[in-house]
């Protein structure tokens, strides 16, 4: 792949101009586009209050890597509904315009049918909105839906309902800072609540979310909101920046298999070389939710704890109790009252479909497991090469406090015969110790820390251990000091059997 943080083999090219009201545009292109092919368009929305010529550092950085980036003034101030407009508006007139644009230089060099939508803030819920509006019916001059192959929110409100602000099937990719100082992610804001767009979208979901980083490090000029301790700063954000967005558009504008490691993999195992080591992140994959082949437990299919997804019986010997429930914090704040289980949940509010989870929790000295039986017909995961779950470490809870520190256990692929092969998640990772922000009442740490952890069946077979993965009959997570961390409380979702290169719609 390369170091995806430093400039491309191209000189980058900046020109501004406008067609009128809501229209001023910013676009940065190769300066030997001349010689190139039709280069994929990436188009950049900017929030509430920020400016479209604020963006140089991504603009110039794709273009140095032989994409086009146009960056537009959006009128968001009325709010999603405007912002959405005039991201279709602008795209529509860049493509007009496009003749005459630095005297022609890109007349010919741009394709309309590869197009990634950026937005930030309102924008960032804008261009999810924009997009269903095309799905709904609404019609452009100049590009269909279909040519929008890839999505991508900084730090999104969620004034809409997530039906109405809706990536569908199409990419989609959610970058956020848990210092955010306006769209903070705490659970007493619905509208703040970014991860409930990621988890509400259908096709591939891809996030990354930042400690240390407020909302305004993704710009050059906004203002500092940054909340919390350890802050990133504003150049550090955006080298990590940079060579996230890269990866994006090089996979699905450009269809380079290996910059989707960047999404896939856990971030502890896999991430920028330049970016320092004392940024703190957590990512998560999902494949498109009809591309997944087994789906052993999403919580969706079943509201009995004991019972997963697929039919599967569940067997946990913990001597806290398991809960299963919607993945939204139920009091609004974040400190601890043990009355709420689903604390620092912010995948959804209590009106968000297609959210929910379970949490399990152990004690020092107790060592105990979370078992999921596999029904027969469904045993056979000889043509797949992963299991993928996410998890996350629940904030402000008694477990979580008594740690202060990353989380590890110990996962087990159990075959008919009763072999047994073991897998320690520190190999590829952990979980991240919550980001120790004050606020939404008592104690410190922010929203849970979601992180996906995809273990390659090539893992459990090392060694020339005989499982059999023609007959895999149960997956089983095993907690406690024998198996990695003494004492913790997780959330847990989406135990999937599925492929190591996924499939795109």
């Amino acid at each position: 792949i390369g170091d995806l943080t430093e400039p491309g083999p191209h000189v980058p090219v900046t020109t501004t101009y406008s067609g009128g009201q809501w229209l001023g545009q910013r676009t940065y292109y190769p300066e030997d586009i001349g010689k190139m092919g039709a280069a994929p368009l990436v188009v950049i929305s900017h929030g509430n209050g920020h400016q479209y010529t604020w963006y140089d550092y991504l603009g110039e950085h794709l273009a140095s890597w032989g994409y086009v980036v146009m960056a537009h003034q959006n009128n968001t101030g009325p709010g999603i509904e405007s912002a959405s407009a005039t991201t279709l508006s602008n795209t529509d007139y860049f493509f007009e315009t496009l003749p005459d644009i630095d005297g022609g230089a890109l007349d010919g060099h741009v394709d309309s049918h590869r197009i990634v939508w950026i937005g930030h803030s309102r924008g960032g819920e804008g261009v999810t909105r924009a997009y269903d509006r095309l799905r709904d019916g609404e019609s452009r001059d100049y590009f269909v839906w279909e040519d929008i192959v890839a999505i991508a929110s900084i730090a999104p409100t969620v004034f809409l309902d997530v039906d109405d602000a809706n990536p569908h099937d199409a990419p989609y990719y959610l970058i956020f800072g848990a210092a955010d100082g306006d769209v903070n992610g705490g659970p007493d804001c619905d509208q703040c609540m970014s991860f409930r767009l990621s988890q509400h979208a259908q096709g591939p979901v891809q996030t990354t979310y930042l400690q240390g980083v407020g909302h305004n490090e993704f710009n050059c000029c906004g203002f500092n909101d940054a909340t919390g301790p350890n802050l990133i700063g504003r150049t550090d954000t955006q080298v990590l920046a940079k060579a996230y967005f890269l990866a994006l558009v090089e996979h699905y504008a450009s269809g380079n298999p290996a910059t989707l490691d960047y999404f896939t993999r856990s971030y502890h195992d896999f991430r920028p070389s330049t970016v320092t080591s004392d940024m703190v992140a957590s990512t998560t994959w999902r494949d498109a939710l009809d591309l997944r082949p087994v789906v052993l437990d999403d919580h969706e299919a079943e509201d009995d704890p004991e019972t997963a997804s697929l039919g599967g019986g569940i067997a946990w010997t913990g001597a806290e109790p398991l809960v299963e429930d919607h993945m939204a914090d139920g009091d609004t704040r974040l400190n601890w009252t043990g009355s709420d289980p689903m604390n620092g949940m912010t995948q959804a509010t209590d009106f968000d479909p297609q959210a929910r989870g379970v949490v399990l929790a152990w004690q020092e000295g107790e060592n105990a497991t979370y078992a999921v039986e596999v029904p027969a017909g469904w045993r056979d995961v000889s043509g797949l090469d992963v299991l993928s779950f996410r998890a996350a470490q629940v904030t402000r809870a008694p477990e979580t406090d008594a740690l202060d520190a990353p989380l590890t256990f110990v996962v087990s692929l159990i075959d008919g015969s009763g072999v047994v092969s073991s897998v320690d998640i520190g190999s590829y990772g952990w979980l991240t110790d919550p980001y120790e922000r004050t606020g939404e009442g008592p104690g410190t740490g922010w929203a849970n820390e979601f992180a996906t952890f995809r273990l390659p069946f090539d893992a459990f077979t090392a060694d020339g251990v005989p499982l059999d993965l023609t007959d895999v009959a149960s997956v089983r997570l095993e907690v406690g000091a024998d198996s990695g961390s003494p004492i913790g409380r997780i959330g847990l979702d989406d135990l999937v059997f599925t492929r190591m290169m996924p499939e795109i719609p």
